[in-house]
């Protein structure tokens, strides 16, 4: 479940924007009706960068629960999703924002 960065309360456990549907349990990703092929551990991570628009990589450390802690694995994680998103043909940039985070921007949202 994903919690709000903010005040720690659980966000709703299914999420719509435009054409992205992300539901958190059990995991599941849809873009236009069509699911984005990749792990659970991805799409918990889409869920709370989709959610925020943008998150500290210790926020996303937290929806990693059981895993190696370090920022290497967020970064490993974030580039099989932005492979995922791309090959789903979903309009968007996952960013790096150096020293913090990362943040999710739509290039198009029809």
């Amino acid at each position: 479940m994903a919690l709000c960065e903010a005040c720690g309360q659980p966000l709703p456990e299914t999420f719509r924007s435009g054409d992205l549907v992300i539901r958190d349990n059990p995991p599941e990703a849809l873009w236009r009706g069509e699911p984005i092929l990749t792990t659970p551990t991805r799409i918990r991570l889409l869920s709370l960068l989709a959610r925020l628009g943008r998150a500290s990589t210790s926020a996303l450390l937290m929806t990693l629960p059981g895993q190696d802690s370090g920022s290497g694995t967020v970064q490993v994680h974030l580039h099989g999703l932005r492979r995922a998103l791309q090959a789903a043909h979903v309009p968007v940039h996952l960013i790096a924002i150096h020293g913090w985070g990362y943040e999710l921007i739509w290039t198009d949202r029809r």
